[in-house]
């Protein structure tokens, strides 16, 4: 296991980086230059945790694929196809883009909403928990081999990198970009008090939405997966379903 000071030497070594600061946690780090911070995290109960932090690919840069903060709300019609050979959209979907949600800090997130565009139904909602960005993002599948064995025909290209796509659920479908992840408020955190408790107040805040039923779960793999299981130890009361976890041969 990599302690923390070997870590903190291995990436200033990979990354010639020159200055180390201390600052609260809670401080967003600048943008004028590439700086390492210690702070704080809370890991487990409320017992904070010495970390490092790293200031962010800045979402100006090109790899970051970030689309701009734009808080619009537009039906996508059936036969709507968002990329050349991607899925055709079999149903009209509402696409909320940029919804603000406040957590119990004050910390402002942002979310996209793709729902059915029946406005006299309820639905319940899938959560894709990451940061890699709520469209294309940072990471997608055309980064990595063969997209994953996952066909472009297969999705309609709404859906975030490894998350459940809009157009093939029914469902609401909820992509987040976490706290610290493109213009969500706050630094980045991994798996932990924090994690757990922004996810709680982002199931309890869908819950209450107008077009939910009340009932919400969360979806897919990677680091999408152990985030849950974080969330759920929280008992979110409106949560439902988490993934199953995967074993060698079964799912």
């Amino acid at each position: 296991m990599t302690t923390p000071q070997a870590f903190i030497g291995l990436l200033l070594s990979a990354l010639a980086v020159a200055t180390i600061q201390t600052i609260p946690a809670s401080v967003a780090l600048s943008d004028d230059e590439t700086v390492i911070v210690t702070g704080s995290q809370r890991i487990y109960g409320n017992d904070a945790y010495p970390v490092y932090y790293r200031r962010a690919v800045q979402t100006s840069y090109s790899r970051a694929r970030y689309p701009g903060f734009n808080h619009t709300t537009r039906v996508l019609k059936a036969g709507t196809i968002r990329r050349e050979g991607a899925k055709v959209l079999p149903c009209d979907i509402v696409f909320e883009r940029d919804v603000a949600v406040t957590l119990r800090d004050g910390t402002t997130i942002y979310t996209d909403v793709f729902r059915p565009a029946n406005a006299n139904a309820t639905y319940p909602a899938l959560i894709a928990w990451s940061l890699y960005g709520k469209e294309v993002g940072s990471q997608w599948l055309d980064d990595t081999p063969d997209r994953s064995r996952v066909p472009l025909s297969s999705v309609s290209e709404l859906q975030k990198f490894e998350g459940p796509d809009p157009a093939y659920w029914g469902y609401v479908v909820l992509n987040p970009d976490t706290r610290g992840g493109e213009h969500s408020e706050g630094n980045i955190t991994y798996w932990g008090r924090q994690l757990a408790e922004d996810g709680y107040d982002f199931v309890e805040w869908a819950a209450k939405q107008q077009w939910s039923s009340g009932k919400v779960a969360f979806s897919d793999n990677s680091r999408l997966a152990p985030s849950q299981w974080f969330i759920a130890a929280e008992q979110p009361p409106s949560s439902r379903r988490i993934s199953r976890p995967l074993r060698r041969g079964k799912a």
